[in-house]
C-alpha cells in the first residue's frame, strides 16, 4: 500500500478534524513504538494543521509503552506536557494513535 491510501486512513483514526490551526499540538504515539518512529506522522499533521506538533515521549518510549500500567503513563504524559515550552500558553490540542489516544483523552 502506497503513501496516497495510507494518509487517508490515518487521518480517519485520528480524527483531524477536531484541531484548531496555529494552536500547540501534542502528540503521543501508540504501543511499542516512540517519538523517534513517528518523525514523519509529526511533519504530516504540522503541515496539515498549520500548527506546530511535538510528539511527546512518554518515558523512555517502547519499553513504558508496554510494561507501565496506563495511570502510570497518563501522569508522565502530563508532567511531560507541563515541562515541555511549546505548551506554556493558554491552549493546546492533544492528538494521539491508538495508545496514544487513549493518553490524549485522558488529558483532554
Amino acid at each position: 500500500m502506497n503513501k496516497i491510501y495510507k494518509v487517508p486512513i490515518i487521518y480517519a483514526l485520528l480524527g483531524l478534524c477536531t484541531g484548531k490551526p496555529g494552536i500547540p499540538t501534542a502528540y503521543f504515539h501508540g504501543m511499542h513504538d516512540d517519538c523517534k518512529n513517528n518523525e514523519g506522522m509529526v511533519e504530516v499533521l504540522s503541515h496539515d494543521l498549520e500548527a506546530p506538533v511535538h510528539c511527546i515521549e512518554v518515558g523512555d518510549g517502547i519499553e513504558t509503552s508496554i510494561i507501565k500500567q496506563f495511570i502510570v503513563q497518563a501522569q508522565m504524559a502530563c508532567e511531560s506536557l507541563l515541562q515541555h515550552p511549546a505548551f506554556q500558553v493558554e491552549e493546546i490540542n492533544v492528538i494521539g494513535f491508538s495508545q496514544g489516544g487513549l493518553i490524549a483523552r485522558y488529558i483532554a
